[in-house]
């Protein structure tokens, strides 16, 4: 398994930018892979560095920044559902957190990675409660050890991404704000996830 999702209380974290694909559409009017993750201030508490880390590979992705090691299960999946590029970036402050991108081949491929996303994150583990979050349709928010850490996981188009926290108290907040924030910038609007 990848712990690249929620913290747990804190795993590694990883952000995914596909490849624009075609459209009619010019480059410079379509929103980048990285307005998929959390900017500034966005996640309520923590800070975003300017900087993000980008995998171009899938064997990148399983294998960078998250100290885990490469999953077979996880490398085949995402291969066959046409991985093409990933983003991460940590965030910073009342506790550590993270924001992530990956852009595959089809809303219905990002579909299913969060589905297996959220079933790695959430299987076998304790003290898991879910939450949604108002006005994002496909939004899956969980919390693990009675709020010390809250993720959510979410699509637009073909990209899914997560944003979490390890903030105690405050993670959730922390979290819903951040995928406002990226819904709010990103949504229905021409980018690379909207192929």
């Amino acid at each position: 398994m990848i712990n690249r999702y929620a913290l747990v209380p804190l795993a590694g974290l990883c952000a995914v930018c596909v490849g624009c694909g075609s459209s009619s559409q010019s480059t410079a009017s379509r929103l980048p892979l990285n307005a998929y993750l959390v900017k500034g201030r966005e996640e309520t508490g923590l800070e975003a560095p300017p900087n993000t880390t980008v995998f171009q590979t899938v064997a990148q992705w399983a294998s960078g920044g998250n100290g885990q090691g490469q999953d077979p299960g996880d490398v085949q999946r995402l291969t066959r559902e046409g991985f093409r590029e990933a983003m991460s970036v940590n965030t910073a402050g009342v506790g550590p957190g993270l924001s992530w991108v990956i852009e595959l081949s089809s809303a219905g491929a990002a579909t299913h990675e969060q589905a297996a996303e959220l079933a790695e994150s959430i299987n076998g583990a304790s003290g898991v409660k879910r939450f949604t979050v108002s006005g994002i349709p496909n939004a899956d928010g969980f919390t693990f050890y009675p709020g010390a850490a809250s993720n959510v996981l979410f699509t637009e188009g073909r990209c899914v991404m997560l944003v979490g926290a390890a903030a105690g108290s405050a993670s959730k907040p922390a979290v819903t704000a951040g995928v406002r924030a990226i819904w709010a910038r990103t949504h229905n609007k021409p980018s690379v996830c909207s192929g």
